[in-house]
């Protein structure tokens, strides 16, 4: 026995100096490992060129598109501001304004208690507003996995090491525990040895409109959009004291009502509106909706939001949004466009990792260096796409900026060019001189 422990300690540890250890350490139950050969590794790496290459199209479309997108919203409030009737009224309504792009700011009318005969009635919850709603979910047991990679120094595979962790939140969509791995039964040594068990919820999960009153701004009727984008949410504390109107099951835990048998809680959001602001087109005869600009039809304004802004303030607001979300898609179409050219490349990364020993390393060398090579010609690629883009859409800016992004690239290419040959040139000039010196042959001499 002695001599057979100390022959698998002695296999073990040269097994794990070769990358090989994990397996032979997979003890813990939560655990898993598996293993990925070289040639599972190359393959998937080439399949990934595919998809590297429709990422790539796909993200320098996307930055062309939100280019155009930047533009044609920026000129449809520019539009929008040169023919906005200003501080318009509320009541009455003026017809003249039909068909036109209006500004107004009122007061909101018509909020009504919406707690009716319901449970929160029941409760004495006063529940005055323009929308009632309720929201379910259980606290229900999830699975979280997280996964390690590391490649093996012998054989140019990989070893992933996945462990299982289980815990409980609160969810609308809660899992099956026979879908954790090996059908929960690891998930007992986080719930104090007790097998984990989602139970069934006996009522709908998630989000209902329990009722809603319809909203004025003085003679307009709110639309369900500007609504949305004007109202604000409150929770609800309901309250089972003084009477028995939770049910024998139930209990009143912080703003929820909780059902202790089923993991289950409700709760219940109000929304409330004491004024408005709306930027849209008047439409016949007493609501609003989309008005479109003259440069695309498919770009318009229809803006809503609480309190009382100037119409100014409106546009500002909305060119804000509109920089943001421009500036968003820039570094989410930048950043695609580089994961897929590294995916172009995977393969060359993977290919040294069948070298033994220095393999891995050797790899991580080229990885290294594709970074950044496909990030230089990623940020090219995508400069070049948006470059183009302002040439067609905004010629008077994109001209003085492509021409300085030339020139730029141009001057930083010379400087390199001029650095590296003043870098060797000395050192150069005089080894080739002293070749040239040895090469000549010696002078004639008349006398010999």
């Amino acid at each position: 026995r002695g001599i057979r422990a100390m022959s698998e300690g002695m296999f073990g540890s040269v097994a794990k100096s070769f990358g090989f250890g994990d397996q032979m350490e997979n003890l813990d139950p939560n655990v898993e490992v598996t293993h990925q050969s070289f040639g599972e590794k190359l393959s998937s790496a080439f399949c990934g060129i595919g998809v590297g290459i429709v990422l790539v199209l796909g993200a320098l479309g996307l930055a062309g598109w939100n280019e155009y997108r930047n533009v044609a919203t920026l000129r449809t409030i520019s539009e929008g501001r040169d023919v906005v009737v200003k501080d318009v009224l509320c009541s009455p309504i003026d017809v003249n304004n039909h068909g036109m792009l209006v500004h107004l700011a009122c007061d909101v009318t018509g909020a009504v208690n919406l707690a009716g005969n319901g449970t929160l009635g029941l409760m004495g919850v006063s529940a005055i507003g323009y929308k009632l709603e309720k929201y379910t979910e259980q606290n229900a047991w999830k699975e979280t996995k997280s996964s390690k990679t590391t490649k093996d120094k012998v054989g140019g595979g990989s070893t992933t090491k996945t462990t299982y962790s289980y815990s409980q939140e609160w969810t609308t969509m809660p899992a099956t525990v026979a879908d954790f791995r090996n059908t929960g039964a690891e998930c007992k040594t986080a719930n104090n040895g007790v097998r984990c068990v989602n139970p069934a919820a006996l009522v709908p999960l998630g989000s209902a409109v329990l009722g809603t009153a319809p909203a004025k701004m003085g003679d307009f009727k709110m639309s369900e959009y500007v609504v949305s984008q004007a109202m604000s949410s409150k929770t609800l504390t309901p309250s089972c004291s003084g009477g028995n109107v939770c049910g024998t099951k139930m209990v009143t835990e912080s703003k929820y009502i909780y059902t202790p048998e089923t993991r289950v809680r409700t709760g219940f959001t109000l929304g409330t509106m004491t004024d408005a602001t709306v930027v849209a087109k008047q439409k016949e005869p007493d609501t609003f909706e989309q008005w479109y600009g003259t440069y695309d039809p498919d770009y318009g304004i229809y803006q809503a939001t609480a309190g009382k802004k100037t119409a100014e303030e409106m546009f500002t607001a909305q060119e804000e949004a509109n920089d943001a979300v421009t500036w968003i898609l820039r570094v989410v179409s930048l950043v695609l466009v580089i994961v897929g050219l590294q995916m172009v490349t995977a393969p060359l990364t993977v290919v040294a990792d069948i070298i033994p020993v220095i393999g891995p390393m050797i790899s991580g060398m080229i990885g290294s260096f594709l970074c950044m090579f496909n990030t230089g010609i990623g940020c090219c690629c995508w400069l070049f796409v948006a470059s183009m883009c302002w040439l067609i859409y905004r010629p008077m800016i994109g001209i003085p900026l492509f021409l300085a992004a030339m020139a730029t690239c141009v001057c930083a290419g010379f400087v390199l060019y001029s650095h590296s040959n003043k870098k060797a040139g000395p050192d150069n000039d005089n080894r080739w001189a002293e070749q040239d010196t040895e090469m000549q042959p010696p002078p004639y001499d008349a006398a010999v």
